[in-house]
């Protein structure tokens, strides 16, 4: 079954798409995309792609996964130097995830299983005296890196309020429309 989908883009994938007719996420365009925040935030990225691949096998060549909005009152508007793809996809091409979490993600912080698990994490990082984002942006904390980064798969055990998801790439007959 097809479902819509929107993602905003650069303007310059519809280079890429009439050229090839696919689009994928590569690396480095994430790092661009990110500026100088790039560095600590390709620790999550790259988690992000390896996470996303053992749920959602990529097709070949897939780089990066690329965000999508399943409502379109959900889907980033398009900006100067971007376009608003309306696509239709494969439901079984589609990896839903919770948003808040990725966020939560993004911060390098710890997602809980419960408010004990939480409390745990808590006392752990206080006798280290260091906080989440402290233990994965430095070498000093490598155990409670692990443990940070070990539950982030949590990111994929609840689809949130189904707002977004993941794909592996945009073909060109997927698309429905483009907003300028």
């Amino acid at each position: 079954m097809q479902i819509p989908v929107w993602t905003r883009q650069g303007a310059a994938i519809e280079t890429e798409l009439r050229r090839t007719g696919r689009y994928i996420a590569r690396r480095e365009r994430i790092a661009e995309a990110l500026g100088e925040d790039a560095r600590f935030f390709l620790t999550q990225y790259d988690w992000l792609r390896r996470e996303a691949a053992r749920r959602l096998p990529p097709p070949e060549g897939a780089g990066y996964p690329i965000w999508v909005s399943l409502r379109p009152e959900s889907a980033l508007p398009p900006e100067k130097g971007s376009i608003l793809l309306a696509l239709h996809v494969a439901e079984e091409a589609l990896l839903p995830v919770d948003i808040a979490r990725w966020s939560r993600i993004l911060d390098g912080a710890y997602l809980a299983a419960g408010e004990e698990d939480l409390a745990a994490h808590r006392e752990r990082l206080a006798m280290y005296g260091c906080d989440d984002a402290r233990a994965v942006t430095t070498p000093f904390y490598p155990e409670l890196k692990r443990e940070i980064m070990a539950s982030w798969p949590r990111l994929f055990d609840v689809p949130g309020d189904g707002r977004v998801g993941l794909i592996w790439e945009i073909r060109a007959d997927q698309i429905g429309e483009m907003i300028r």
